[in-house]
């Protein structure tokens, strides 16, 4: 007669709680493969039974966006480091060649003190190793010559005013802003973990929903 008078209603809640867990268990594991459906908050315990789920982020009866977005994990330095440094290899390779031709040209012009000028390959030289290495010491080398050399190459364009001089030196002043931002950006990163950057096959990324 005890048993009896136990509302068939809350002996059935345990239950009905049961499988709205093993239900959110099911929708989250579909969120983490892509195929989200309406993500619901479990009810409390005791909570009456007429209490409806909510969804969680979302409007009532509404489902969640399908939208996967993968985006890097690292730090934005880091990201900006392995950004910059195949292009500041390219600027240094660029600038080996163009400080190799204008030495010979000179040399042609001014017999031997044309050779003089091969002393700026220290520069770009510094900077292919300190790029390849992420070395920032040899970086700084590399962003000293191109300060010097845009300071050059402004001073010339203002001397002469012509439109060929004053294209060089606004590109040498934007090859100097890059190396400097490169720069700036591995001082902020260790030695430790810039070996860690060299080894890295792929840049390890996480996945965002929307």
């Amino acid at each position: 007669q005890a048993q009896d008078s136990i509302p068939v209603p809350c002996r059935s809640l345990s239950a009905m709680a049961a499988q709205d867990d093993e239900r959110i268990a099911r929708e989250l594991q579909q969120a983490e493969m892509g195929n989200a459906g309406p993500i619901v908050q479990g009810r409390p315990i005791n909570a009456d039974c007429a209490s409806a789920p909510v969804v969680v982020g979302a409007v009532h009866g509404a489902g969640l966006p399908r939208t996967i977005l993968a985006i890097p994990d690292i730090p934005d330095e880091e990201m900006l480091v392995l950004n910059y440094r195949t292009g500041l290899m390219c600027f240094s390779m660029v600038d080996i060649i163009t400080t190799v031709l204008n030495s010979f040209s000179a040399w042609h012009t001014h017999h031997k003190w044309g050779l003089l000028v091969l002393i700026f390959l220290i520069g770009p030289f510094s900077g292919l190793i300190g790029a390849a290495r992420l070395n920032r010491c040899l970086v700084g080398v590399y962003l000293f010559f191109c300060a010097l050399k845009a300071l050059f190459q402004l001073s010339f364009a203002i001397q002469t005013f012509f439109l060929w001089p004053i294209l060089l030196a606004l590109i040498q002043v934007w090859i100097t802003k890059i190396v400097g931002t490169f720069w700036m950006a591995l001082g902020g990163i260790s030695v430790e973990r810039r070996a860690m950057l060299l080894d890295m096959k792929e840049v390890p990324i996480r996945m965002v929903y929307w």
